[in-house]
């Protein structure tokens, strides 16, 4: 505990101005930190600042320009027709004018259902809640034409007699004196699975103080409303959600683990461990190509295959009876249909898939509905207005950016520096851009290489000072040159050509398929532990940060998410080891370079989130030194005030001396008076 400061009464000196002047002085390094913290909070601030604007730059302007995010708006095209019917793509080799279209069949998946439930019926007489409803059926009370029926945990379905003493569903309804009469019927498949109530009258169900949800779980609810109201769907059925060797199916899966492949690829089960919704789940993810769902109405399983057209659907039990018992193996399959139409009143021409590539030169075509016999025109239609505001967006974007990178590294000795002075990255960055901007389109063999060519330029040589920071757009060139050859513009300002070459190596893949979203040339490095789980790390070639993701993949499956844009697919056996993809960059318009430049800024881990994590780390650092300097401070001025406190204490002790010692001499003086 600190000592109690008087402030100097014995000795006369200000001991606490004293010690907060000492403390005030010793504090100063903190208000210099502090300072610090205000300067790097400035310079988070501004890089916050620049990071929104250089966003807006490529978000804004270079999408519309590159045609990355919506090539068909770039191509300067536009297509219009019957968007009920169809809908269309065009890119900048279509011609322009219009064709027709006529759907006479849409493409349609195969699907695989069983013929029966597979799961049992309702058990009468035990217990609801154990008698196998499809949903947990609760006590209390439902309503019947306004009368009551009260349910305990008891209650059965049917006991057999269901009399007026029963306690069972059949029961109470029936000697209500309601007029109802409660049997249990056969389902389209002759099960005794529904529940029928009949009247002479017509019959109402539910009331808003019922606290039991029999009916609803009856199945009752939905029904036809009338006079006899069946259930739309069995009472008991398969519980999909809990383990499988206690989900009624009616023929046991023996012996509990197993499995079953799906056009060709294993799926493992263990019935003791997993439901119904698991190995649906399993089967959704191991790119099989089908979709397996669960349908509660006819209580079956489903396999709708992901291909359009008339392809079968490959099911076979290798061990265990798990296809067989959900009643898949077998069935009758309802093949897909191919998708039939006509170009121009021409043959009748097949598609497996309704979206259709180069129905027209250059137009995808994806069919929506049948109209068969009735013609939808599609016009093409050049629109040269959207690459000249797609190229002002981008010019008046460039400079806010340029702008602010200027104000920002702005060093100014004899005045206020920008937040950013100093940083050299960043001026850099603007020298990059600008680059960019004068610089050429890779590898492009059209007229046009550079925005030069179409009045994208900083200024004319000799102009004023300072104008050429500016950059600037004269759309007479631009427009000239999309009428000389509009093609040659837009692969100056989007052309992108990327190769992926696959290089097998010692781990689990065996083929690739397709080219990376990422127009940056480098290095995808495809790491597997043996056991499926994958690592996959990108290098650029220009030396930017590297990218790492992770995912999974199944012996002889497939993954088209970890490399967006690609598929990977996997060999008979996993094995530990890594494979490369080599992305080359063969062709790449001036628009894909700047996005490219300005994604190594933006992305996580890019430039820009590094220096913001190192002036995080620089300001928790000096937060840290001030805590301690402050912990120091607090002991510092307590060993103050105790010197202080035991100075006045002697003090005080001398004054007591003082006064005995001048009391004595007193006496000392009147004794040797009085002789």
């Amino acid at each position: 505990m600190a000592p109690i400061a008087f402030g100097g009464i014995i000795s006369g000196v200000d001991t606490t101005s004293l010690v907060d002047q000492i403390i005030a002085a010793q504090a100063r390094p903190i208000l210099r930190l502090e300072s610090r913290i205000d300067v790097q909070e400035d310079r988070k601030e501004a890089l916050g600042d620049l990071r929104g604007r250089l966003a807006n730059l490529l978000t804004r302007a270079l999408a519309s320009v590159s045609g990355l995010s919506a090539r068909t708006a770039i191509a300067g095209k536009t297509a219009t027709g019957d968007k009920s019917v169809i809908s269309v793509a065009v890119d900048s080799t279509t011609a322009v004018g219009s064709f027709q279209v006529s759907v006479e069949q849409l493409a349609t998946t195969t699907r695989v259902e069983a013929a029966t439930p597979m799961g049992q019926a309702v058990t009468q007489n035990v217990a609801l809640d154990s008698a196998g409803f499809s949903a947990t059926i609760t006590t209390g009370t439902f309503t019947i034409n306004g009368t009551q029926i009260s349910i305990d945990s008891s209650t059965v379905l049917s006991d057999g007699v269901d009399d007026g003493t029963s306690n069972s569903i059949l029961g109470k309804i029936n000697n209500a004196g309601i007029s109802v009469t409660a049997s249990v019927v056969n389902d389209p498949f002759s099960n005794p699975n529904l529940l029928q109530l009949s009247s002479a009258s017509a019959i109402t169900l539910g009331a808003g103080g019922d606290t039991s949800n029999f009916l609803e779980a009856a199945h009752l609810l939905a029904s036809v409303a009338g006079s006899t109201r069946t259930s739309t769907q069995g009472l008991g059925q398969t519980q999909p959600s809990v383990n499988l060797d206690s989900a009624r199916l009616v023929t046991a899966l023996v012996p509990t683990t197993g499995s079953f492949t799906i056009n060709g690829l294993t799926i493992t089960y263990d019935a003791a461990n997993e439901s119904l919704n698991d190995i649906l789940s399993k089967i959704n993810t191991a790119g099989a190509g089908v979709t397996a769902s669960y349908d509660a109405n006819a209580d079956a399983v489903v396999l709708t295959a992901e291909q359009t057209g008339s392809i079968t659907i490959g099911l076979q039990d290798v061990s265990g009876n798990f296809l067989q018992a959900t009643g898949l193996l077998g069935a009758t399959q309802t093949l897909g249909q191919n998708a039939a139409y006509k170009i121009d009143s021409g043959p009748t021409q097949y598609s497996t898939s309704n979206t259709i590539a180069n129905a027209v030169p250059g137009a995808t075509v994806t069919l929506l509905a049948a109209a068969p016999g009735d013609n939808a025109t599609v016009t093409v239609e050049a629109n040269d207005e959207a690459i000249i505001n797609a190229v002002k967006a981008f010019v008046q974007q460039y400079n806010s950016t340029l702008t602010l990178v200027t104000d920002l590294t702005a060093a100014n000795p004899e005045g206020v520096s920008g937040d950013l002075a100093g940083d050299s990255s960043i001026r850099l960055l603007a020298q990059t851009l600008r680059s960019l901007v004068v610089g050429l389109g890779d590898n492009l063999t059209t007229q046009y290489t550079s925005l030069s060519d179409l009045g994208v330029t900083f200024g004319a040589v000799g102009a004023e000072l300072g104008a050429t920071d500016i950059l600037q757009l004269d759309e007479a060139p631009l427009r000239d040159a999309m009428k000389e050859d509009r093609n040659a513009v837009i692969q100056l300002l989007a052309a992108l050509s990327v190769t992926a070459t696959f290089q097998s190596g010692t781990g689990s893949l065996a083929s690739t398929a397709g080219v990376p979203d990422k127009t940056q040339a480098g290095t995808y490095t495809i790491t597997d532990d043996g056991s499926g789980n994958l690592t996959v790390q990108f290098d650029p070639t220009d030396g930017s940060t590297s990218i790492v993701s992770t995912g999974t993949i199944i012996a002889g499956g497939t993954n088209k998410t970890i490399i967006p844009g690609m598929t990977l697919t996997a060999k008979g056996t996993l094995q530990a080891g890594a494979d490369t993809i080599l992305v080359t960059r063969d062709k790449a318009g001036v628009a894909v370079k700047l996005e490219n430049a300005l994604d190594a800024q933006l992305r996580t881990d890019g430039t820009l989130d590094t220096k913001t994590e190192v002036i995080d780390k620089l300001i928790a650092d000096m937060n840290d030194r001030i805590a301690r300097l402050e912990q120091r401070l607090v002991s510092e001025q307590v060993r103050l005030e105790r010197q202080f406190a035991r100075m006045e204490q002697a003090f005080a002790r001398f004054e007591t001396q003082r006064n005995l010692l001048s009391g004595l001499t007193s006496t000392l003086n009147s004794i040797s008076s009085a002789r």
